[in-house]
């Protein structure tokens, strides 16, 4: 997105679109997730205006960074340390079992069974893929595929898991995400130019190409019935943080969000000047004017809160608790 610019002195929500909306929704979190933990209101704060320093912080100095264990610190090297020891073959026995001497995949409350038609569909483009793909794997076929529900952001997408074999080595193996896409859902409120793309899929990993230090192993796109997908390996080291786990230890949540907002940043800079997105000079300006950070704090604030209504009355529609 290009920055935008605005008038402290007639602070609107609308000037904001679509620049400041990524910071939106990560502080809005914070405070949702700070009030569902029980953690005063002001501790919330501290931690927004944390993560808008760090973020303006590092684009000022125009360097992007990136977490690997050797250069976290805290409870993220710790986490990092333990995410990168697993491995895919734990994975898979977690997710497979071997029945009449073919592995397949588990089906549980997050990986349904799909009916043989609409299977043997998602199979057959599977391998067509697997030959078409100008990248790797080469000399794979599929075993099996499931209906996955994974992530809140797949809620109402159709999504699925693949296991693939090697033809060539016995017990090589490969699971696959399969993921539809939709439009970015800030598209009605965007003023600015928006690049054209060959699809939804080819918009989500450009930019994730762009703004990761590294894109996950298998990382494309594909199309099944006229719909847009995209599609990578599914991780062993994929994980999160539980802050429920650390609610208590304020040192440790500051280090993640700290953390974040430096990568928040660095992958910014790291696409910047990118069919018209704003450019490296452009970001370190931002960075270096903080002028913006408490207006934004204070819509973020709001925003949590009408999330806060709008659960409560989902709740109530359905008869949650």
């Amino acid at each position: 997105n290009r920055l935008v610019y605005f008038d402290l002195n007639d602070f609107d929500e609308a000037a904001l679109a679509p620049a400041s909306w990524e910071l939106i929704r990560f502080m809005s979190s914070i405070f949702v997730a700070f009030e569902s933990l029980q953690i005063e209101h002001k501790k919330a704060m501290n931690m927004a205006q944390v993560y808008l320093k760090t973020y303006s912080q590092t684009l000022a100095n125009g360097k992007s960074f990136y977490l690997e264990p050797k250069t976290a610190q805290g409870i993220v090297r710790d986490f990092l340390s333990a995410v990168s020891k697993r491995k895919q073959k734990k994975l898979l026995e977690r997710l497979t079992i071997i029945k009449g001497g073919i592995r397949k995949l588990c089906t549980s409350e997050k990986h349904l069974a799909l009916k043989k038609a609409e299977k043997k569909e998602l199979c057959d483009h599977m391998n067509e893929w697997i030959v078409n793909n100008s990248g790797r794997p080469y000399n794979y076929e599929v075993m099996d595929v499931v209906f996955r529900v994974a992530g809140l952001g797949s809620l109402g997408l159709k999504r699925y898991l693949f296991l693939l074999k090697s033809t060539n080595l016995k017990e090589k193996y490969l699971l696959v995400d399969m993921k539809q896409t939709r439009k970015s859902s800030l598209l009605p409120y965007l003023a600015t130019q928006q690049p054209r793309w060959k699809d939804e899929s080819d918009r989500i990993i450009s930019i994730q190409q762009r703004m990761q230090n590294i894109a996950p192993f298998l990382l494309s796109t594909t199309a099944f019935k006229g719909e847009s997908f995209v599609v990578q390996e599914l991780q062993p080291t994929k994980d999160s943080i539980n802050l429920k786990q650390i609610k208590n230890q304020y040192r440790h949540i500051y280090q993640v969000i700290n953390d974040m907002a430096l990568l928040t940043a660095s992958a910014q800079l790291r696409s910047s000047g990118r069919q018209n997105a704003a450019g490296a000079d452009e970001l370190i300006a931002f960075g270096q004017n903080t002028l913006w950070q408490e207006p934004l704090i204070k819509i973020a604030s709001k925003r949590a809160q009408l999330t806060k209504k709008q659960f409560e009355a989902f709740n109530k529609s359905f008869g949650g608790n």
